[in-house]
């Protein structure tokens, strides 16, 4: 009974994962999605899973330390504060840039 209980637990789990690997796949295949602002651009990319936000200049110090205190981060490979895609990560972006 233990090992039927524990195998059902394991095969839900399985297709809970598969699920989330699906809708990423889905959201892989989806065009990336932007919007501009004065000053640079928030992109959505579904490819790697991040919402980066590139700017025409260097941010000054307290608009990188805004970013930064809600989790953004520089990628000097992408050469974009990011964070992961997320509807908060969405919502913190328009806060700190004042956008709606």
């Amino acid at each position: 009974s233990y090992e039927l209980s524990s195998i059902r637990g394991k095969i839900k789990r399985l297709e809970a994962r598969l699920a989330e690997l699906d809708a990423l796949e889905a959201a892989k295949e989806a065009t990336a999605e932007s919007m501009k602002f004065d000053g640079g651009e928030i992109l959505k990319n579904a490819e790697e899973n991040r919402l980066q936000i590139i700017f025409d200049n260097i941010p000054d110090a307290a608009l990188r330390q805004e970013l930064k205190s809600h989790g953004f981060r520089w990628s000097p490979k992408n050469k974009a504060w990011q964070r992961q895609l997320t509807r908060d990560a969405e919502w913190a972006a328009k806060k700190i840039l004042g956008i709606e």
